[in-house]
This record gives C-alpha cells, sequence and structure tokens, in this order.
C-alpha cells in the first residue's frame, strides 16, 4: 500500500468518517513531510519515514487516549519537534489524554505534566517533573532518575523468544 492508502485503510478500520479522512490524511502527511511521498509503497520507505507514519496512523482517529512507546526513536530533531508539537496540541486542544513511555529524560522534562518512574516493574516514583527534581534535591530529571533507580548498569533477564532462541542452539549442537 502507498501512504495515502494505509492512512486511509487505517482510518476504515477506526471509522474516522469519509469526510474527515479527506480533511486529516493530507494535514498529517504534510506534517509529517511525508505528503511529496503519499503515492510511494510503503515497502519502500526508510525506518524513519515508517515511524513518522506509524505515527500519524496515531493522530488520524483522534483517540481519547494516545500510548507512545518511545515514539521519537530513530527520529531527527525536525520530526520529533513536530511531533511534541502535535502531540500538546491534541493534549490542550482537544483533550486527548497521552501516555508515553520514554528513556529520554530530557523529554519527559519538556512534555509530561505527571511522570511515573518505574523501576524493576514497579512505579517507585510519580509527580510532576519538578516535583520529582524537588524529591531528589536534583537539578535535572535524568539525575532524579538516577537517583530513584541506581546508577550502576543492569542485565535484564533474558525474554521468552530469547531463552527459547537458546535452548534451541544447545539442542542443535548436542544433536548428533
Amino acid at each position: 500500500m502507498t501512504a495515502f492508502e494505509n492512512l486511509d485503510f487505517h482510518g476504515v478500520l477506526y471509522k474516522v468518517p469519509r469526510k474527515l479522512r479527506a480533511e486529516r490524511i493530507p494535514k498529517l502527511l504534510k506534517l509529517f513531510e511525508l505528503w511529496d511521498r503519499r503515492n510511494d509503497p510503503v515497502k519502500q520507505f526508510s525506518g524513519g519515514m515508517r515511524r513518522r507514519l506509524e505515527i500519524a496512523r496515531g493522530f488520524l482517529h483522534t483517540p481519547k487516549i494516545l500510548f507512545l512507546d518511545e515514539p521519537t526513536l530513530g527520529l531527527d530533531p525536525q520530526t520529533r519537534n513536530q511531533l511534541w508539537s502535535h502531540v500538546k496540541q491534541l493534549n490542550e486542544g482537544e483533550r486527548v489524554t497521552v501516555f508515553l513511555t520514554t528513556h529520554y529524560m530530557e523529554e519527559a522534562d519538556r512534555v509530561a505534566h505527571r511522570i511515573a518512574i518505574i523501576d524493576h516493574g514497579s512505579i517507585i516514583a510519580q509527580g510532576t517533573p519538578q516535583e520529582l527534581k524537588q524529591q531528589t534535591h536534583a537539578e535535572t530529571l535524568e539525575q532524579a532518575f538516577l537517583a530513584l533507580t541506581g546508577t550502576t548498569i543492569r542485565d535484564d533477564d533474558a525474554s521468552n523468544v530469547d531463552q527459547m532462541r537458546n535452548f534451541a542452539k544447545m539442542w542443535t549442537r548436542r544433536r548428533p
């Protein structure tokens, strides 16, 4: 599918009326600088372009709650800036609640009204960026995060998929 078809199909799935799709799709393609590539197959897009299209799809149906999981990973500064401007407009202008996961503390400090810091699967602190900095006597949110979670590098446990791959490797090595 082309970028335009991809957004249109997504709009149909989310029951965005045809007239509204006709208004929003061009705006989103222009906002994320994909308008000139609207008729190109998405499979020809770079990773960053695909990411911008994914984000545009999320904005198409103006959900009441929008979940963004590491939305700026791999995006250039201009696209990140446009993304945050649009998220702010959605949040303030259209009252969309945005849940964001990020490892970029400077972005969280800039865009989040409230933050929950999760460590080992549990919320260990929450509040406004300023409250978290005051609580930990830190100048930056990153310093507050490190004060709450520690500064040592931790190895994550292998996922189930990784465990299965390791088991399969062991099995194939032992077979004659």
